[in-house]
């Protein structure tokens, strides 16, 4: 399997464009995945966006994902097709993925718990601070200062980031809300290409 990272929303059309001619290049391409946080966007609302950018690189209106997991057979030229699917990362219909990890944490989390009075200090001093920053911050805190210990702190940027946490016993992978994408995922097979 092949994972891309766009970056967001906001690189999926150029990224769908670059899958199309590379498809054409290499039939290895037979499924692909698009993977989005839904944000507070709806499933709808996001569907029509993918949906709008499908028919302008592929150039064929009727083809439209109705809903997620749901396959569509896209083509890229006369002798190229493949099978495309999306998942919208969601706790309860809204969020992206620091919603997800803040759900199956499964250590305590005190110091990134306190964060909530560091954003009402910076209100307090007419500071703004969002909301979706305040989530990417409770998840770094997370892993540096909870579950992080001694020297690893000190070396935060190679035994306290993101990729480190992946491989330590600081989240529940069998958690119910993980279920949905789960499934996504098995639905696909060695070949498949996913863009995040």
């Amino acid at each position: 399997m092949n994972i891309e990272c766009l970056g967001g929303e906001g690189n999926l059309k150029e990224s769908l464009n670059v899958l199309k001619n590379t498809a054409i290049k290499n039939d290895d391409i037979k499924k692909v995945g698009i993977i989005l946080d839904q944000d507070k966007k709806t499933k709808v609302e996001r569907l029509t966006i993918i949906n709008g950018f499908i028919q302008d690189i592929f150039q064929d209106n009727s083809k439209t994902i109705s809903d997620t997991h749901e396959f569509i057979t896209l083509v890229a030229d006369e002798d190229t097709e493949f099978e495309l699917a999306c998942y919208f990362v969601n706790l309860n219909g809204q969020g992206e993925l620091e919603n997800i990890l803040k759900e199956i944490k499964s250590k305590d989390s005190p110091h990134a718990d306190c964060l909530d009075k560091w954003v009402n200090c910076l209100k307090n001093k007419n500071e703004i601070f969002k909301e979706k920053d305040l989530l990417k911050e409770w998840v770094r805190f997370y892993i540096r200062y909870d579950t992080c210990q001694g020297r690893d702190r000190n070396q935060a940027h190679r035994k306290c980031d993101m990729k480190a946490a992946l491989g330590k016993s600081i989240w529940d992978f069998e958690h119910k809300c993980l279920n949905e994408l789960k499934r996504f995922l098995k639905s696909f097979k060695k070949e498949t290409n996913i863009l995040e």
